[in-house]
């Protein structure tokens, strides 16, 4: 089904940081040297399915007024295409074509926003922190996941009600940083989280 809500934050060193409402907010919470971020919800043009609704909390009563998620004055997929591009006569030399990243982005957000029209349906240069946790999991076992032998020992997952061997975002953000995200299943708090994750992970595993 078509989009709710999407979320965009970007990291582009040579670029001036944006003063948006939005990138000051997503400033505070993300990873240093946030240069973009930015939210909207959408009108799926269709009724929300019930399984959605539950993770997101979105209603359709909420989407009233929103734009339509396929309207071309939106620009979204525009300005997604031009990230997606890359710009080659950027002052100081070419820059991007950008490297996406989410949790599940390869199978699930990538496609997803290449069938809206938001991304060039072409191979994308994807990091996809899921399959980061899969692929150094199997080379080194369990990473992430506490020790639960030695008795009295501190487990944050179980205390937040996560399985110790969690994938999901929810899983890796609470292994990494002892809690489950402040806020989760917002598109922007999804965002950030994984960035905090994909920042942590690459320090930590960096020399693995």
């Amino acid at each position: 089904p078509p989009p709710v809500e999407y979320a965009i934050a970007y990291w582009a060193p040579w670029s001036e940081s944006d003063q948006s409402d939005a990138s000051r907010a997503a400033r505070l919470l993300a990873p240093p040297g946030l240069t973009y971020a930015a939210t909207m919800r959408l009108d799926p043009g269709c009724p929300i399915e019930p399984e959605a609704q539950a993770v997101h909390g979105i209603t359709a009563e909420m989407l009233k007024g929103c734009p339509r998620y396929n309207d071309i004055g939106l620009g979204i997929g525009r300005f997604l295409t031009a990230l997606a591009d890359g710009d080659p006569d950027a002052d100081g030399g070419a820059e991007g074509p950008a490297i996406w990243c989410g949790h599940n982005a390869a199978e699930s957000d990538v496609p997803w926003a290449q069938r809206w029209g938001y991304l060039p349906r072409r191979p994308l240069q994807v990091v996809d922190t899921q399959r980061l946790h899969r692929r150094l999991g199997k080379s080194h076992p369990r990473p992430l996941t506490p020790d639960l032998v030695q008795a009295g020992s501190h487990c944050p997952a179980v205390e937040n009600g996560i399985d110790v061997y969690a994938g999901s975002l929810r899983g890796l953000h609470t292994a990494l940083f002892g809690a489950p995200p402040a806020e989760s299943h917002g598109a922007m708090a999804d965002v950030l989280s994984t960035a905090d994750v994909l920042a942590t992970v690459l320090e930590l595993w960096g020399p693995l």
